[in-house]
């Protein structure tokens, strides 16, 4: 292993922080928008955090 995969296993790079900034406030102003006990902002929702997900997922997969 690398000292740069090794620096990166346990944080995210810090330049891939903002894709999920973006996707958080998105997410936020989504809920802000629908009524909180609507459909479509739980499937919204949900979609967003697997996005997340696969983010965080991905880049940790790079760095090793």
């Amino acid at each position: 292993m690398s000292v740069l995969s090794l620096k990166y296993t346990h944080n995210k790079p810090s330049f891939f922080e903002p894709c999920s900034l973006i996707i958080s406030k998105k997410r936020a102003n989504l809920i802000k928008y629908y009524n909180r006990n609507s459909i479509l902002t739980f499937i919204l929702s949900y979609l967003f955090n697997y996005l997340i997900f696969i983010d965080h997922t991905f880049f940790y997969f790079i760095a090793i």
